[in-house]
């Protein structure tokens, strides 16, 4: 099971402190966006600055999790960048053909975002365009939630449908939960509170890994 630290910050100082604190730890990092739209909060969001920390952590590969409403302007502006992953929210999506073709261009992984309500037969009819999905386990915008255990049906009809699926699963993720995940075919996490709230954020990450 593969651990993403997952940092939700509203400055771009924060960002920074805290990509530090796992930087000797963890290879990936999940970087959460929203824009006060798709939820009520709002995060940093600065494709420049992102820049900078590319530049900053030449060996880190980063996944940019966009909880927005305008998914396609989101994602063209911060694929210039060329971050590993971008997760995009099914919510919200409305032409996910532009979106690929951009993916492909920029060699980008687009995983697919879905919360606990989002209509599966939909989901069902993109099975052939996307291979990467990812659950979210909490309402949208804030860490340190409680899991939401129908997340675990959403991961197990992901699975039904698409044998093959690299499925993550992101919001209330600890050392109980993490064990839930993995029977119900979960691939990777994305963790922010169980991490960084802890007062070792290292031997935090240690525990979802070896869980």
């Amino acid at each position: 099971m593969m651990v993403l630290p997952a940092i939700n910050c509203e400055s771009f100082e924060c960002v920074r402190e805290r990509i530090q604190i796992v930087n000797d730890f963890s290879e990936w990092i999940h970087i959460d966006i929203t824009d006060a739209k798709f939820t009520s909060r709002k995060t940093w969001n600065n494709v420049g600055e992102f820049f900078l920390l590319k530049e900053k952590y030449p060996n880190k590969k980063f996944e940019i999790h966009l909880m927005v409403e305008d998914v396609e302007t989101a994602f063209f502006e911060w694929s210039r960048a060329k971050p590993e992953q971008i997760i995009i929210p099914f919510k919200t999506l409305k032409d996910s053909i532009a979106i690929l073709e951009r993916a492909k261009n920029y060699d980008i992984v687009v995983v697919l975002g879905l919360t606990v309500d989002d209509d599966l037969e939909r989901v069902k009819t993109h099975k052939d365009d996307f291979i990467n999905y990812q659950v979210l386990a909490v309402m949208p915008g804030f860490s340190n939630q409680e899991f939401n255990i129908e997340a675990i049906e959403v991961i197990k009809n992901i699975r039904n449908f698409s044998q093959f699926a690299l499925i993550e699963v992101d919001g209330g993720v600890n050392e109980k939960t993490i064990r839930l995940l993995k029977e119900a075919g979960a691939n990777s996490v994305a963790s922010a509170s169980f991490i960084f709230d802890n007062v070792s954020p290292k031997l935090a990450y240690e525990i979802l890994l070896n869980s």
